[in-house]
């Protein structure tokens, strides 16, 4: 971890990273371990602030009991997967963050192009779009759930005048301690 700042820091050629963030949990390495390398990152100046991407809330509160015990630095944000399909992060995760004043930056706002529209149910999906690349998001969306939504969201767009886009990001924009928003976009369109 610690190399791989490094790395980052000559080939962004700065002294420091505002913002270093785990991808996702680590079952291999114990979790000290962890965050005594992100604590020395911090410690070191080399890093501003230190965060996680896709943790859940009983990992992250394992993580943040563990730094106030040990005078660690704890993690400052969140990274977690969060749009009008997925809203699971608001049962436990939002609140702990807001608790803790934890920032939350979420992705996927979109769903990989599905609440644009591109989509429809039944219909063949392009090969060199997302859905088609990583198959493995299909069964995510590609639900009678997703499909309710994706439904309701063309209905409010046309009765507002508004694209399904606007309001897909803007809902999730808008929402209770959301700090950012991150969207993945293959073209200008």
């Amino acid at each position: 971890m610690i190399e791989s700042a490094e790395k980052s820091l000559a080939r962004l050629k700065r002294d420091r990273i505002d913002l270093f963030q785990l991808h996702n949990w680590d079952e291999e390495t114990p979790l000290e371990e962890t965050m005594a390398g992100l604590h020395a990152l911090v410690e070191s100046g080399k890093v501003r602030c230190i965060g996680c991407s896709n943790w859940q809330a009983s990992l992250l509160s394992k993580s943040l009991l563990l730094c106030q015990a040990a005078g660690m630095q704890r993690m400052q944000s969140v990274q977690p997967l969060y749009n009008l399909v997925q809203r699971e992060i608001e049962s436990d995760l939002l609140p702990l963050c807001a608790d803790l004043q934890i920032g939350v930056v979420t992705y996927s706002p979109l769903t990989a192009g599905f609440l644009t529209g591109k989509y429809g149910r039944g219909q063949k999906v392009p090969v060199d779009t997302r859905y088609g690349i990583i198959a493995g998001h299909q069964p995510i969306y590609f639900t009678d759930h997703g499909y309710a939504v994706l439904e309701r969201l063309k209905s409010a767009a046309k009765e507002t005048e508004q694209s399904m886009v606007q309001l897909a990001m803007g809902w999730v924009l808008t929402r209770p301690n959301t700090t950012s928003v991150l969207i993945g976009a293959r073209n200008t369109d």
